[in-house]
């Protein structure tokens, strides 16, 4: 799908990012303030708690090079304070949120009342990893989550279009904390390491959030965008991804599986709140398994905007740290 057109060379939609400077905000940032996503927008309000920190100075610096013609703006936000948000999302059409998963409720209640006060349009909430429907037990980071949104959208009367995204695990992120440990020599799978898991590198992350917002907002394609919204740039299960590493780096490695009732069973009993441990066995469990329902072609059509990188791809390219 094609982008809908922009309005006198450039579309009057407003768009705000919180958490703009963050690990994966910054990333977002970027992309709304470059071609092909940046003429979508009249203005881009790019949220922070500090202009000074070094990654907001990166984004400035890109605002600048651009001259006059960057509707791109940095504003200093106070989260906390109810007031200070409001108006940083006055007349906001769109408005993405990248905030990590330990907001503090206060501000998630700030967000809320801003949301329904400026009647923004879209919102993309913070999810960015495993679609929350798949999910069976009571996590205390999913549930408040999923409160959050409930409450944004009755707030707002039922007019707020929710976009949720969920991306599986971050490319960047395959390593020792997801079980794969280069260093040794071992893998490790909680459950079956045969079941496709998908994983997204944060640029393609940010590309597909700039092309859903601007989706969302057009009258032309609203409708074509679902509330849930599956991604991924490969989904190569853990045996695959033993196989890339052993090739890359011409070592043997051992493939070890954990038993997933078991360590489902002890995070129960613990009613632990262990965001990783959870999402592993979710892996091992297929929860993680985007492959027969995915919206990759609405977002990124034929990779006519950008081509996905590959698990494989990163693996080849050093991702994960060399054998000794």
């Amino acid at each position: 799908m094609a982008f809908p057109s922009a309005i006198g060379g450039r579309s009057q939609y407003v768009l705000a990012i919180a958490g703009a400077t963050g690990g994966l905000g910054l990333f977002i940032s970027k992309a709304v303030l470059q071609a092909p996503y940046v003429s979508h927008f009249s203005t881009i309000r790019l949220l922070t708690r500090s202009t000074t920190s070094a990654q907001a100075r990166e984004l400035q610096s890109l605002i600048d090079r651009a001259g006059g013609d960057s509707p791109g703006k940095l504003i200093q936000v106070d989260y906390d304070d109810s007031k200070s948000l409001g108006s940083a999302l006055r007349g906001v059409d769109v408005f993405v949120n990248v905030f990590n998963g330990d907001v503090p409720q206060n501000v998630n209640d700030n967000i809320v009342e801003a949301l329904a006060k400026n009647k923004v349009q879209v919102y993309i909430p913070s999810e960015f990893g495993l679609d929350e429907r798949l999910i069976d037990v009571d996590v205390e980071i999913w549930r408040l989550k999923k409160e959050h949104v409930k409450a944004a959208v009755e707030k707002s009367g039922g007019k707020l279009k929710v976009v949720l995204i969920y991306t599986g695990f971050f490319l960047e992120g395959i390593g020792l904390w997801t079980g794969f440990d280069v260093a040794n020599g071992v893998f490790t799978s909680v459950g079956s390491p045969n079941f496709p898991i998908a994983y997204t590198a944060r640029a393609d992350i940010a590309s597909a959030t700039a092309r859903l917002a601007i989706l969302s907002i057009s009258p032309s394609t609203a409708d074509s965008v679902p509330t849930d919204v599956r991604i991924f740039g490969s989904s190569p299960s853990i045996s695959q991804i033993k196989d890339f590493a052993e090739k890359r780096y011409g070592k043997k490695i051992v493939l070890q599986v954990e038993d997933a009732r078991s360590w489902k069973k002890e995070l129960l009993e613990s009613n632990s709140n262990d965001l990783l441990k959870w999402v592993r066995l979710f892996a091992g469990e297929g929860k993680f398994d985007y492959t027969e329902e995915n919206h990759r072609e609405l977002v990124n059509p034929r990779q006519s905007f950008w081509k996905w990188k590959t698990v494989q791809r990163h693996i080849e390219e050093g991702g994960i740290d060399p054998l000794p």
